[in-house]
Formats: C-alpha cells, structure tokens, sequence
C-alpha cells in the first residue's frame, strides 16, 4: 500500500456502514487516491503520533489486513475522521484513568 495523496469523500449514503466497535461513531467511508493512481477506503483511524512539527494517524484500509495499516500525515486524511477519532480516543481515555473510589471505612 502507498501513502495516500489525496482525499475523495464519499457522498452516497448507501455506503453508510456501522462500527464494528460498540460506543463508537459509524463514519462515512472515505476514499483516498493512493500516489500509485489506486483508490484506497479508509477502515478505520487507530493511533496517533507527534512527527516533528505534524501529526501523524495509524490507517487500515478496507480490503487489507491490519500489517498493511499506514501512518498518514493529517493533511492526507479528512477532518472529520481526525475529530472523530480524537473525540473516542479521548473519551476512552477517560474511561480508563478513572480512580477507583476510596475504600469505605467501617
């Protein structure tokens, strides 16, 4: 797979599909033009990371096995996803750092 090179929004809501991941948001897929000339469908965004100055997000792709996943610079990739991405990973985030109330004393 190759980085992708440029963003096209899918705009048929047939192709609507639902979250594998119970909670999370279904987005609309996305397409993206790979610099190879192909047409790649965003899967889903996993992970994120800090690349020098930019931002940098772990991509699968539909149709591709999780090894075949790329990490794209956010330009490459749609707003929405980011934000939606953001918004679950960080909310989950909360879920998982909440501290346990303290023991009862008796």
């Amino acid at each position: 797979m190759t980085p992708a090179s440029s963003i096209m929004e899918s705009d048929s809501p047939e192709e609507h599909i639902r979250s594998r991941i119970p909670g999370r948001p279904s987005p609309v897929p996305t397409k993206i033009a790979g610099d190879d000339g192909r047409v790649y469908e965003i899967d889903s965004i996993v992970d994120s990371r800090m690349v020098g100055d930019g931002e940098e997000f772990l991509v699968t792709w539909v149709g591709y096995p999780p090894t075949s996943s790329t990490w794209e610079p956010a330009p490459n990739l749609p707003r929405h996803l980011i934000q939606e991405f953001k918004e679950f990973s960080s909310s989950s985030r909360a879920r998982r750092h909440v501290k346990p109330p303290p023991p009862d004393s008796d």
